[in-house]
């Protein structure tokens, strides 16, 4: 719009180049009869005779330019050929008459030369009028666009996302399964590891992020707000889920995520490198460089986070990074003994040369107050019971060793409480290589080890309580490792990817209520392979599968007969996002 009304004042003057041709007349005029008395107020001096054909030609560019009328052409005319046919005589008897002619004609010129002022006067006046108007214009649309920016600025700083994935899954138990495998939520309960099971599946989520704060507004940093709904349940934190076949009542949406999150790095470089540091607080994403080993992929933190970067400049080389947290995980009430995970994480990542890339992070882990806690000795505390129980997990999957909180009947066993027998230290090392060069296709290589530090035996031991056969036997080590084969992140048709790995996780590596919930029905003491394939459909839309052969670690012979628990898993995806 601007550049239009530019436009329109260039072309205000369009017909001013008339004006020269005018002046360039009267100057002729001047120039041919300056010694006739034309351009001079006294009479002039005698002087030879003007060519009479220049003065044609002039006369009738005057009647073209419409100064003179038809009939005083036709006159002067006249007056020129009558003086060519009269004989020669001396200038001084000629020189009233064309003196009185020039007169008149240089009155007509003054005549229209004040006509011409007048008008240019008139078109100055005019343009003026007209600049001021278009001034108004531009005014009324520079106010007109800021109070519409003003009134959509809310709708440009917000972001929504979304997916859906629709699931077949498939689970295949081993006919040579024992069929008295415990749930540890409740040792009376016998969870199923004989009958196959097919279920459909669906997990919706709908996210939205807003920038509260733009760092080109303020030089304080830029400051974010994320939300995000989900189904799934309030009882399980690792899975978002929802199963088909509950007779089409309806299902849950979940606050899954909520957070607000501040990073600042400076405008200019410093010492070569652009560092950035960033704080989360609330329920946040993983902030961890890590592997489904540790983690599950649906978890979500809840707590306060931060992460500091040496570099994010793509041109250096080298970056280091440190991730740290503080997380709740229950609130105890009338007590000092909550129950807290604290992490921090150092790493780097590094392209030593075009084509390969990898990435490093070591991780410490450290829980609190998850560990069963012996306070009751005498069967006469039973009265008490729901205040110390305190130290039973809020969530469990399967797997860690467990000891008996309220032992009180030995013969009512199935009716103990129980907690985790060991308490959690978690070591962790991830690596991640990957080799770019045949871009867009990519080989990435996965490597992750984690070791529970946190393991004590003889701490086990001094419980005096009952305690799983696994609780005596030190099974706190995990590793996985793969390769990924196609491209990094598949959304559009042609798309691609390819993925084999094997994971080992004994009983006690990891706390087994957040790590994977798909590998061996969720938990630990579990090892096998994982088989991963995935391809573009359209757009935002793609399929995945995904085939997992597992089998339990813990080999006492003694026991073995009780802990034989084999499962393949099949799982096909058609994912949709937005």
């Amino acid at each position: 719009m601007l550049k239009t009304l530019s436009v329109i004042r260039m072309r205000r003057f369009s017909w001013l180049p008339g004006l020269p041709v005018v002046a360039a007349i009267f100057l002729l005029v001047c120039f041919i009869y300056t010694g006739t008395g034309i351009c001079q107020e006294s009479v002039p001096v005698p002087a030879s005779a003007p060519n009479n054909k220049e003065v044609e030609a002039l006369i009738l560019l005057l009647e073209q330019k419409g100064l003179l009328s038809k009939e005083e052409v036709r006159n002067f005319l006249q007056r020129i050929s009558k003086g060519q046919q009269k004989p020669e005589s001396s200038p001084t008897a000629s020189q009233p008459s064309d003196v009185q002619e020039m007169e008149t004609l240089n009155q007509k010129i003054e005549e229209a030369n004040e006509k011409i002022d007048r008008t240019q006067d008139n078109l100055l006046q005019r343009d003026r009028l007209n600049e001021r108007r278009m001034d108004e214009i531009e005014e009324k649309i520079y106010e007109d666009m800021t109070v519409k920016q003003q009134k959509t600025a809310w709708a440009e700083r917000i972001q929504l996302s979304g997916d859906i994935r629709m699931r077949y899954q498939d689970d295949m138990y081993d006919e040579n399964n024992s069929t008295e495998l415990n749930d540890p939520e409740s040792l009376g309960d016998i969870i199923n590891t004989t009958a196959n099971r097919n279920r459909y599946r669906y997990r919706a989520r709908l996210g939205l992020k807003a920038k509260l704060v733009d760092p080109r507004e303020a030089n304080v940093g830029k400051v974010d707000l994320g939300l995000r709904l989900a189904t799934g349940n309030d009882d399980d934190p690792v899975s978002t889920n929802d199963t088909f076949g509950d007779a089409f009542n309806k299902d849950n949406i979940l606050l899954d995520r909520a957070y607000l999150k501040w990073s600042w790095q400076p405008i200019e470089e410093k010492f070569g490198k652009l560092p950035k540091i960033g704080l989360i607080g609330g329920r946040m994403p993983n902030p961890f460089f890590s592997t489904d080993l540790v983690w599950d992929k649906d978890l979500n933190f809840e707590g306060l986070g931060m992460n500091l970067t040496s570099d994010t400049l793509l041109s250096n080389s080298w970056s280091v990074f440190l991730t740290a947290g503080a997380f709740p995980l229950e609130e105890v009430e009338l007590r000092q003994n909550d129950k807290w995970l604290y992490g921090a994480q150092i790493g780097w990542s590094h392209r030593p040369f075009w084509g390969l890339s990898y990435k490093v992070g070591v991780a410490l882990y450290d829980y609190e107050n998850v560990q069963v806690n012996m306070t009751l000795e005498e069967e006469t505390d039973k009265e008490l019971i729901e205040d110390w129980d305190w130290s039973k997990p809020k969530y469990r999957q399967r797997g860690n060793s467990w000891a008996a909180i309220d032992p009180f009947d030995v013969s009512e066993s199935a009716n103990w409480t129980t907690g985790l027998a060991s308490d959690f230290k978690e070591l962790n090392v991830t690596a991640m290589f990957d080799i770019d060069r045949f871009a867009p296709i990519h080989v990435i290589f996965w490597a992750d080890y984690v070791k529970n530090l946190g393991y004590d035996r003889d701490e086990i031991s001094n419980l005096e309580t009952y305690v799983s056969i696994t609780a005596l036997e030190e099974q706190t080590e995990g590793y996985e490792f793969g390769v990924e084969l196609g491209y990094p992140l598949v959304r559009s048709w042609g798309d691609w990817k390819v993925g084999l790995f094997y994971k080992y996780l004994e009983a006690d590596a990891v706390l087994d209520a957040f790590t994977d919930s798909d590998f061996h029905g969720g938990g630990t003491d579990a090892e096998g392979y994982i088989l991963k394939f995935q391809m573009g459909l359209y757009r935002n839309v793609w399929l995945e599968s995904k085939y997992m052969s597992t089998n339990e670690i813990f080999e006492e012979m003694e026991y073995r007969d009780s802990y034989q628990f084999a499962i393949d898993t099949f799982q096909l995806d058609i994912n949709a996002a937005f």
